[in-house]
């Protein structure tokens, strides 16, 4: 994870491991990276990922050997790092530079504002396609952000879009030439800076508190339904057929 200063701006640039996969080192990483953030207090957040990948999603072939244990501290650091972007007191804006997938595009998400590349990856949260659930946080961020219908189209079809369609869809805000996908990034937070600093936060904190709380209220809950589902025959074995499409 690397930091970079934009004057009041902060940009995080994520590039832990392949594709930026989620699995334990990658969001113990952007974990301790959000703590730099916080002790920085810039006036907003631009989060970015490095190459062709904003952030692929989950570790497949890393999570498949975690006993349940592991997963289980796995999960509860992933709803907690997500939240603290949904929930950050400032701007954050995503510049979505490649593939946003599953996990990575909750992260995206959790964003106040995403603007994304032109070009030709894949958006989507395909998790009922490979046969997983949605811990609770990753399923209150896209309901925070999408239509009714959107929202059921994008979580149950689980179709990986392009950016056009994802654009049309409403998991993405805006797209602009690569070359230009900073630049746009940092004008969009600075205008979101423009509102005194307690005011967004305050007003962030209203619109988002109903999503925060089913969380809060469900969220063991669901992290073990994803267990249980996750270790389930029919799980193993769709994972299996997406591994073994990598390979």
């Amino acid at each position: 994870m690397q930091l970079e200063s934009r004057g009041p701006i902060t940009i995080l640039r994520m590039n832990e491991g392949k594709a930026n996969a989620m699995n334990p080192a990658f969001i113990h990483a952007l974990d301790h990276a959000l703590n730099d953030v916080e002790q920085r207090a810039p006036k907003a957040l631009v989060l970015t990922g490095d190459g062709r990948h904003f952030c692929a999603g989950l570790d497949l072939a890393t999570l498949n050997a975690a006993e349940p244990a592991e997963m289980t501290r796995f999960l509860e650091v992933f709803e907690r790092v997500m939240m603290r972007v949904f929930l950050m007191p400032r701007p954050v804006v995503a510049a979505v530079n490649g593939n946003a997938i599953a996990g990575g595009c909750i992260l995206a998400a959790a964003a106040d504002h995403r603007v994304a590349a032109q070009g030709e990856y894949r958006v989507g949260v395909n998790e009922a396609r490979i046969g997983v659930s949605f811990p609770s946080a990753a399923l209150e961020i896209p309901r925070a952000q999408l239509a009714p219908a959107s929202f059921r189209k994008a979580v149950l079809e689980g179709d990986l879009m392009s950016p056009h369609e994802a654009l049309a869809l409403g998991l993405l805000d805006e797209l602009v030439p690569l070359e230009r996908l900073l630049d746009v990034a940092i004008e969009r937070a600075t205008k979101l800076t423009r509102a005194p600093t307690a005011a967004f936060a305050q007003v962030k904190r209203e619109m988002r508190a109903p999503y925060a709380e089913r969380v809060e209220a469900h969220g063991e809950e669901s992290r073990g339904a994803f267990q249980e589902l996750w270790y389930s025959d029919e799980a193993v074995r769709s994972r299996a057929e997406v591994l073994g499409k990598k390979a």
